[in-house]
């Protein structure tokens, strides 16, 4: 994975969740967290992670999503991103 975001309002973002499945628009629950590579008001997060049968299906259909920034002003998150994928084949 390779999420980067720039221009937060609030604190640093220091840890990146992942939530699913849901639809675009709508909520699901805490997947899990990924480990932030460069923190800051702009930063990244990279890495890799392994997925059972039932993540990588929900992933496929673009079930998760991605949430930066948890604050006391934005504590759902200021940033949000579908994440969209397709199978390597």
């Amino acid at each position: 994975y390779n999420i980067s975001w720039n221009g937060l309002a609030e604190a640093p973002a220091d840890s990146v969740g992942i939530y699913g499945p849901a639809a675009m628009g709508a909520n699901g629950n805490l997947v899990g967290r990924v480990a932030v590579t460069t923190a800051g008001i702009t930063g990244s997060a990279v890495g890799a992670a392994t997925l059972t049968e039932e993540e990588e299906d929900a992933l496929l259909d673009n079930e998760w999503y991605f949430v930066v920034g948890n604050s006391t002003t934005y504590p759902d998150g200021e940033i949000r991103g579908q994440i969209t994928a397709t199978r390597n084949e």
